[in-house]
């Protein structure tokens, strides 16, 4: 991070101290951090410029640091990558070129820079003053409160960590290594990475801590040829065939996302799940509501598990049945009325006679359209 061999900024120094000499850097206690424009010395310090700025003790000099007003400031060091340091830590101080300079000023103003890892600790490295305090009681600031329930991760060979304050963390990792859950000789050198926030309470604050997919808060695995021993909420697999492997066993690209809850929201447009093969939904309840519609098609669309493998009962079509219906009626009715006109033996056997000659063809088509009255793609139990 603090690399400035041959850059812009090396040279910049270089021009400032003497040609060739190195940038000098020098130790301080934080005692106070910009966070916004209530801090007081926002105005004093350039407004927006002065944000994850600190107030600061040199820690080669004796300076009382209740007299904040009168301790050096520095600026934040870095525009991307930032770790706020909290009060009572101890961070790098350096001096360097400065937005007021130009090619022929050499203005250079204050930074504070990496924050010295004391106590390899994620949650704070913090040191206190016992000459100030006459305690050894650590003072972090207002508002940090001290976690006893976030521990050091535990490390791979090669890996690339980031890690937050509160048990939130993320890995860039690959190998193989003894303690490391996803890696073994088959895999060595395969890339995963994790995103944890909440880590499993552990038994002791300052011992190694691993990922647990099951027992962290949320996590997002994305692993190329390895296996997450997810333990699935549901694993209900009535409406399959085949069913699809579990998370716990299937060895390849994959991305899990577990945690208490999921919440997916599209503010604007829509949101799309799209599969090669196949998607599955496993739950005590599914709801799917529309205010407009919902749309379901397939070849197949089968209700029930006795329907996915008989395929015995297919679904009514509703208007196809009421023109089959209405022509039943009719042709019911012409029969009935026949029937129930009165008349002398001869002619009342003659007129039913000639009323089902008519209705004949009625009920011939009647009965081929049978078969047009249920789905061919939808079937139920």
């Amino acid at each position: 991070m603090l690399n400035f061999g041959g850059g812009i900024i090396a040279k910049s120094v270089a021009g400032a101290r003497g040609a060739g000499a190195p940038p000098t850097f020098n130790f301080g206690r934080v005692v106070d951090v910009v966070l916004d424009e209530s801090s007081p010395y926002w105005d004093e310090f350039g407004k927006s410029q002065s944000i994850n700025g600190i107030k600061y003790r040199p820690l080669d000099k004796a300076v009382s640091e209740e007299e904040v007003e009168v301790l050096p400031f520095a600026y934040c060091g870095s525009s991307s990558l930032i770790n706020v340091p909290l009060k009572n830590e101890i961070v790098i101080i350096t001096s360097l070129p400065s937005e007021m300079r130009t090619l022929d000023s050499l203005q250079t103003k204050t930074y504070w820079f990496s924050i010295v890892n004391l106590w390899n600790h994620p949650n704070h490295n913090a040191y206190p003053d016992t000459r100030q305090s006459g305690t050894g009681k650590v003072d972090l600031g207002k508002y940090f409160k001290e976690a006893d329930t976030v521990a050091p991760l535990q490390t791979y060979p090669g890996d690339t960590l980031i890690s937050g304050r509160h048990g939130n963390t993320i890995r860039l990792g690959g190998a193989n290594h003894k303690h490391n859950p996803l890696s073994d000789d088959s895999n060595n050198g395969s890339p995963f990475v994790i995103i944890k926030n909440k880590m499993k309470e552990p038994e002791d604050g300052m011992a190694l801590s691993s990922e647990d997919i099951n027992e962290d808060g949320s996590s997002i695995y994305m692993v190329s040829d390895h296996e997450v021993p997810l333990e699935e909420a549901n694993t209900k697999a009535a409406s399959w065939k085949e069913p699809a492997d579990l998370a716990a066993v299937y060895k390849g690209d994959q991305v899990l996302v577990n945690g208490g809850r999921l919440f997916f929201n599209a503010k604007e447009e829509g949101a799309f799940i799209a599969a090669k093969d196949y998607i599955g939904l496993a739950s005590k309840e599914i709801h799917i509501d529309g205010d407009d519609m919902v749309s379901i098609d397939g070849k197949k669309i089968y209700l029930g598990t006795i329907a996915l493998n008989r395929e015995d009962e297919p679904l009514i079509k509703g208007t196809t049945m009421q023109d089959w219906l209405s022509m039943f009626m009719d042709t019911l009715d012409v029969l009935v009325k026949s029937l129930g006109t009165p008349g002398a033996p001869p002619v009342y056997v003659g007129t039913q006679v000639t009323t089902a000659k008519a209705i004949k063809p009625a009920i011939k088509t009647l009965k081929d359209q049978i078969a047009l009255l249920t789905s061919k793609k939808v079937f139920t139990e």
